[in-house]
């Protein structure tokens, strides 16, 4: 797309489709083994973008082929697709069955604070940190930082599909 607001827009719309049709598909499968197919997705998407930006400004390889222009495109859809199926449901589904059902509310309304103040920090600092490791260097960086969550997720997230509230309470 050659005009950069038609394919925001694209892009834009794409997410939306999938954050309609997510909710459904991401409750019949396992939670624990959809966020980490799904961080899998986000972490290659990142090191494609990545990957793409030190290509493009380390060597002539992007100019010379030309299908490598489409990498960053396929990228961003591959993040928002793993995001939305999962990475980013995931965590949000689960806060509601593992907090204990006295401070569910208390808790999820901290979990929820916790997030928007570590996105406004991640948003903010995405430039300085673009500026001082290069854009390819800042994502290798998120995708260094999904691969983290995923493997503390490998090793710490319960399976919860299928438990009631108060099984889940019991294995804590």
């Amino acid at each position: 797309i050659r005009d950069s607001y038609w394919g925001a827009a694209a892009l834009g719309s794409y997410r939306s489709i999938l954050l309609i049709f997510s909710p459904t598909i991401t409750r019949n499968f396992k939670r624990r083994r959809m966020y980490l197919i799904t961080c899998g997705m986000v972490v290659l998407g990142d090191l494609g973008i990545a990957t793409y930006y030190f290509l493009k400004t380390e060597t002539n390889l992007v100019q010379a082929v030309p299908i490598l222009k489409w990498t960053p495109i396929v990228s961003v859809v591959i993040v928002y697709t793993g995001f939305s199926f999962g990475f980013g449901t995931v965590p949000y589904i689960q806060q509601g069955e593992i907090l204990p059902a006295q401070s569910r509310s208390l808790g999820s309304g901290l979990l929820g604070l916790m997030d928007n103040i570590i996105l406004f920090v991640a948003t903010k600092t995405a430039l300085t940190i673009a500026e001082a490791v290069g854009t390819s260097g800042a994502f290798y960086l998120y995708a260094g930082c999904a691969l983290f969550s995923g493997v503390v997720a490998y090793f710490r997230m319960p399976e919860t599909l299928g438990l009631s509230l108060e099984q889940i309470e019991s294995m804590y």
